[in-house]
């Protein structure tokens, strides 16, 4: 399998990509500053269609096919929600959905015409629940779950799977 997983740099992301690795896929991981010694690694920054639309471009002229994209690219600003400054819930909301948005957009027409794919969304389980001091974090993957269920809906006919996996809190970089 062809499996592109964005935010590679560490967390979720890194140990996603290392299982897939060990597990014998060939996996494309992502990050804002891409490993120029692992060709493997790309430059995304999710917030940039442009930026994404060349990566998964790369991939496409690399290996004719994207088999399966996971979204796991994302960042989290705690505090009160008053205090955050709208330069931060831009950003929140750039990285964490609007990102999976830009990727879900460079990678599904090529899936389409595949008429096969997988698409997996990285939530979290404040999309659920909400979270104590989380409120613009827990919106962003509120709204991967409502696009996760509605693209499930659109392209299961196109035999292109969608789903989210919500992990609670988890010890990461990102915490």
């Amino acid at each position: 399998m062809i499996i592109l997983v964005t935010g590679t740099s560490s967390g979720f992301g890194l140990a996603i990509r290392r299982h897939l690795i060990d597990k014998g896929h060939k996996v494309y991981g992502s990050s804002r500053n891409s490993d120029a010694a692992d060709p493997y690694v790309l430059a995304i920054d999710v917030r940039d269609a442009e930026s994404v639309r060349l990566a998964v471009d790369k991939v496409i002229e690399r290996e004719g096919r994207i088999d399966v994209l996971i979204n796991n690219a994302g960042m989290g600003i705690g505090g009160a929600a008053e205090l955050a400054t709208p330069s931060e819930v831009d950003l929140q909301m750039d990285t964490n959905f609007l990102g999976c948005v830009n990727m879900c957009r460079a990678v599904l027409p090529y899936m389409r015409s595949q008429r096969k794919g997988m698409i997996i969304n990285i939530s979290s389980i404040y999309a659920l629940t909400g979270g104590s001091c989380e409120v613009h974090y827990s919106v962003t993957k509120a709204g991967i779950d409502g696009m996760t269920k509605s693209l499930a809906k659109e392209l299961g006919p196109s035999n292109i799977r969608v789903n989210a996996v919500a992990p609670g809190i988890t010890n990461t970089d990102m915490v």
